[in-house]
């Protein structure tokens, strides 16, 4: 049985998630900190609020990669372990 419990493409699509959440956290901070020098407050805020809520998304999309990569890793360890079958000793 070689199949991994998750697989390379949810594995693919988490990183790929992590990666568009943190360059658009940085972007939304970015015009956040702009906005506010302008002196406009409320859309420093709204902004604040989004990249707030865009971190959230990215914590938890990291949860969910670092528990696949572990699942997968802990797999990988026992079927290494295991003799294949058919082989006797």
């Amino acid at each position: 049985m070689n199949r991994k419990p998750v697989s390379s493409r949810a594995v693919a699509i988490l990183v790929a998630i992590a990666l568009v959440l943190t360059i658009s956290l940085a972007v939304i901070m970015g015009v956040a900190c702009i906005i506010g020098k302008m002196g406009d407050t409320q859309g420093q805020a709204v902004l604040e609020s989004a990249a707030l809520a865009i971190g959230l998304g990215w914590i938890v999309d990291m949860i969910c990669l670092v528990l696949a990569l572990g699942v997968n890793s802990i797999f990988d360890s026992d079927s290494k372990s295991e003799p294949p079958p058919g082989d006797s000793q």
